[in-house]
């Protein structure tokens, strides 16, 4: 009896230590993933918390770097950096302009977000001078004629 729990034991502990990875909708999981889903149908569903609930968990550190939650306040994903809670990136594309200066030909844009971006122009000051203006084009056709006017008394 003694035999068969050692060796059931050891049968075990060799089937736990060769789970380095789990399949969820797969027979063969990825061996470079720690989890492996596949589906056709599903998504994945991360842990979903309003503002208050993620700012209220505590104790967190660098550790956890890369914990990450779905906040239903702001509808956006955040991640842990170690140190504070970011939003990840949504459309860097939607950044308002605010100021837009020009000294000689340096162009610095100025945007909403505090950053700033500088473009030398001088390169284009290469490709030459305008030219005179072209000559004006040929008069269109006339338009229709429009309606009578009101007789006056």
């Amino acid at each position: 009896m003694r035999y068969f729990i050692a060796l059931a034991l050891l049968f075990i502990s060799f089937s736990l230590s060769a789970q380095d990875n789990v399949g969820v909708g797969t027979l063969t999981p990825n061996p470079n993933a720690a989890l492996d889903i596949e589906s056709n149908d599903k998504g994945l569903l991360i842990p979903r918390l309003d503002a208050a609930q993620r700012a209220a968990i505590v104790g967190l550190t660098n550790v956890e770097s890369g914990l990450l939650v779905y906040d239903q306040t702001d509808n956006l994903f955040y991640y842990w950096d170690g140190s504070a809670w970011l939003p990840m990136p949504i459309d860097l594309d939607e950044q308002d302009i605010d100021s837009v200066v020009l000294t000689g030909s340096i162009l610095e844009v100025f945007i909403s977000n505090g950053n700033s971006a500088t473009v030398d122009l001088a390169p284009l000051a290469a490709i030459g001078p305008a030219g005179p203006p072209g000559a004006d084009g040929a008069d269109g056709i006339d338009g229709a004629d429009g309606a009578d006017g009101v007789d006056g008394a």
